[in-house]
């Protein structure tokens, strides 16, 4: 089988940089912990454990403890570092600078707004994102089928960074046409524009194309429902590794695209790729 492997994915820059610091931590103190997986791809987060990070509820750090805390790339809620801090521990903060630059840009805003936050509920960022608001802020998840609060004062608009980019339009057309001038702040991360682009523009050359990835990835799911959105003509599925991808599916198959998600390791798309190349 004839395989391409898309230039724009793999690590993003905010994944990249919180392994980073990760592994600058582990390096400094032999071990540390984190309260969640710190990317979502079991592949990467079963490394950093084999180098030592540990996943733990908070209240289950021994307080004053030697080891650094890591915070996850997705954000932690506004409240989080006090709570850490009262326990003794340091930490270190590994989240995107996009979100990041989020919160900051939310906290600010919601001085004189009301928060309109398109994001999945639940996921990390966007339970991070609205914590920041002051009270003020609305999560609209363009998954369900929720109507627009009444009486939002001067709305702006933030979106999760991992959406696609039909869930946005779909999200601000149902925003608008009860606030028009609702004002639109801040979308998706240049990262996750870049490679829904990409797959948007794979055309019909390819029968089978594969966003190497995690299901517990928004960014690569995103990429999966772009991919049977615009190339319809190909079979498009989501892989966490080779070991996991269905051969089943490939039977039949003349040429495949790859590309990963933003926290998806380069080695996990070259075993892919290998693996397509055999058959």
């Amino acid at each position: 089988m004839e395989v391409t492997i898309v230039k724009e994915g793999g690590f993003c820059l905010g994944v990249r940089l919180a392994l980073e610091k990760a592994r600058r931590a582990l390096k400094g103190s032999g071990k540390a912990y984190a309260l969640s997986p710190l990317v979502h791809n079991e592949e990467v987060v079963a490394r950093l454990e084999e180098e030592g990070l540990e996943i733990s509820k908070l209240e289950d750090i021994p307080p004053e403890s030697p080891f650094p805390l890591v915070l996850s790339a997705h954000g932690h809620p506004a409240s989080l570092e006090g709570e850490i801090r009262k326990r003794g521990l340091s930490f270190v903060d590994a989240s995107c600078p996009f979100v990041l630059s989020n919160e900051k840009a939310i906290e600010k805003d919601s001085r004189e707004h009301d928060i309109v936050y398109v994001g999945h509920e639940g996921h990390e960022e966007a339970t991070a994102a609205v914590s920041f608001a002051r009270g003020r802020a609305f999560l609209f998840d363009p998954r369900k089928k929720e109507e627009v609060p009444d009486g939002l004062v001067a709305p702006a608009i933030y979106v999760q960074t991992t959406l696609s980019g039909e869930e946005v339009e779909k999200a601000l057309r149902l925003i608008r046409e009860k606030y028009p001038d609702a004002l639109f702040r801040k979308g998706r991360c240049r990262a996750t524009e870049e490679r829904q682009e990409a797959v948007k523009r794979l055309g019909d050359e390819y029968d089978l194309i594969v966003i190497v990835g995690s299901s517990t990835s928004s960014n690569a799911r995103a990429l999966l429902s772009t991919s049977r959105l615009f190339n319809p003509k190909a079979l498009s599925l989501l892989a966490l590794n080779a070991a996991a991808f269905p051969l089943e599916a490939a039977i039949g198959r003349k040429k495949a695209a790859l590309i990963g998600a933003a926290s998806t390791d380069d080695r996990e798309i070259e075993e892919i790729a290998h693996l397509l190349k055999t058959l």
